[in-house]
């Protein structure tokens, strides 16, 4: 991962909320919601899931 992704990982919240997943060109491809904003970025599951839909 690269230092500015790591850099916004670190300041998400650690509360609940959704995220919107896009692709180069900026269209959504997969929308989804986590109980700590903050593992998501950890979290392969999360990339595992908006793949398979």
């Amino acid at each position: 991962m690269s230092d500015d992704l790591l850099t916004k990982i670190k300041t998400l919240p650690d509360s609940p909320g959704v995220y919107l997943m896009k692709d180069i060109r900026g269209k959504i491809i997969c929308v989804g919601k986590a109980r700590v904003l903050k593992n998501l970025g950890s979290d392969s599951k999360c990339l595992t899931t908006c793949s398979r839909n």
